[in-house]
């Protein structure tokens, strides 16, 4: 009897056939199904560089990959907080440190600005910066039928702006 080995994909246990191909997983080299290839990741969004957060792999090490960056983006939501947003109208002087380096940010657009301003410190926190500056808003109107013979109006927000790292003077 001929050996099952090489003939099923290890993580789902389909057979592999004409239109079941093997992929072979770039970090494990284990052939997988489609299916059970990973293509990408509910983080991209947050990767510094995109083209690294499109895998390739297999569920298994897609998991031990994402599992270190869904405790950075948890630690980043209970902390986003404390990152400092100045408007794009600030006339003051902005504590950033000019030597490090800068991102420029832009959220999707939420019917709540708040939840646009939300995404915006979490993505700078995630990223590991202390604050965003020239902070500006983008809003668009849209309607829709209402439930009864009316139409609902509704405004959609998205915010950009420029994430840095504050400014601390050295300590003597």
């Amino acid at each position: 009897m001929p050996s099952e080995t090489g003939k099923r994909c290890p993580a789902c246990g389909r057979r592999f056939w004409l239109f079941r191909r093997k992929y072979l997983c770039k970090v494990c080299h284990v052939e997988s199904c489609y299916d059970c290839l990973r293509r990408g990741s509910l983080f991209q969004w947050l990767w510094p560089k995109p083209e690294e957060a499109w895998g390739g792999d297999c569920s298994k090490c897609h998991q031990s990959r994402l599992a270190p960056i869904e405790e950075r983006y948890g630690e980043a939501c209970e902390r986003c907080h404390e990152v400092e947003l100045f408007p794009s109208t600030f006339r003051g002087r902005v504590p950033f440190d000019y030597s490090r380096e800068k991102r420029d940010l832009e959220t999707d657009w939420f019917r709540d600005r708040s939840d646009a301003e939300r995404q915006l410190r979490t993505t700078a926190r995630f990223m590991g910066f202390d604050l965003v500056y020239n902070v500006s808003q983008d809003r668009e109107t849209g309607s829709e039928p209402g439930s009864g013979k009316g139409t609902h109006y509704y405004s959609m927000f998205s915010l950009r702006g420029v994430a840095a790292h504050r400014y601390h003077p050295a300590r003597k």
